[in-house]
């Protein structure tokens, strides 16, 4: 996802946060982000070196633009192993201007009811730390909290879809010869909340079984095997983790001896679906006993 500033300084540089987000496991993503126009012009890239918890790493990307009004612009990350799958962001249009911004917002495109998200205050060059809290349609959504190295981070989950209007207020003061000097400047942004996100949604079909269901029994016999395949509505991957007396190599799910195996699917979904999850039973019976001659 890239946050990126509202507003924007033209000819100046301007830090836009992009973030890489491990929907499923505790690993964080590796490896490199690239900043491009929405046609592929290229506008800079780096690193990934920081993190929001866990499972999401950030990259700071320094952007200056040459131009005046707004930039249609997205983010593409790169990762470092195979393990992890490359994406690009939603497109992003900042308003580049000449004219001092005080305070500018950071946001994803896409905002779902429910759903935790990162929202940023950043203050112009040359401001001084202060404070900033922030309103929805006029009612306040945040306490008053400090910026810091110019920046504020809130976490919030919209309550409410449709259109609103998110502002975030800036307080700082510099120490002069004659006193204090105050600084104050808002920012105000018309944001889309989208419904909540579905769940992906999971269809495991081996070649050599009925589709599985939760609702139906599930058999196998001790010493069979079964190649697991299955699908998402997202067309993300979906990853099998088992428990009893069965074991997974590759997509073979082998069953070893009598009793019940608890085969989970989970995908990790997209920008549109949360991550998705299915626990099936399969209950192992014994062969057949061969008779006695």
């Amino acid at each position: 996802m890239l946050l990126a500033q509202n507003n924007v300084q033209q000819n100046v540089n301007n830090n836009l946060l992009v973030g890489v987000v491990a929907p499923i496991g505790t690993l964080a993503p590796t490896g490199s982000v690239s900043l491009t126009t929405a046609s592929g012009a290229a506008l800079g890239g780096a690193a990934l070196t920081g993190s929001f918890g866990s499972s999401t790493s950030t990259a700071t990307v320094p952007w200056t633009p040459s131009t005046g009004g707004p930039i249609a612009i997205k983010a593409s990350y790169l990762p470092a192993s195979g393990g992890q799958g490359a994406s690009t962001s939603p497109v992003s249009q900042p308003n580049a201007t000449t004219a001092d911004t005080v305070v500018a917002m950071r946001w994803p495109t896409n905002l779902y009811v429910g759903t935790p998200t990162a929202f940023q205050a950043v203050l112009g060059a040359g401001y001084p730390e202060g404070t900033v809290a922030w309103t929805m349609d006029g009612v306040g959504i945040s306490g008053s909290m400090p910026t810091t190295n110019g920046v504020a981070s809130f976490l919030w989950a919209p309550p409410t879809s449709g259109i609103h209007t998110i502002s975030v207020a800036y307080t700082g003061a510099s120490p002069s010869q004659a006193g204090l000097v105050w600084s104050n400047g808002t920012s105000s942004q018309v944001v889309n909340v989208l419904p909540a996100r579905a769940a992906d949604n999971i269809t495991v079909n081996p070649p050599t079984q009925p589709v599985w269901s939760i609702a139906q029994p599930i058999s196998m016999t001790a010493g069979s095997t079964v190649t697991l395949v299955g699908a998402s509505a997202s067309g993300t991957p979906v990853v099998f983790s088992e428990q009893g007396p069965c074991v997974i190599a590759g997509a073979v799910l082998t069953a070893l001896s009598a009793g019940q195996c608890q085969v989970t699917a989970i995908t990790p979904g997209n920008a549109t679906l949360t991550p998705g999850s299915e626990t099936y039973t399969i209950t192992v019976t014994n062969p057949p006993r061969k008779p006695r001659r």
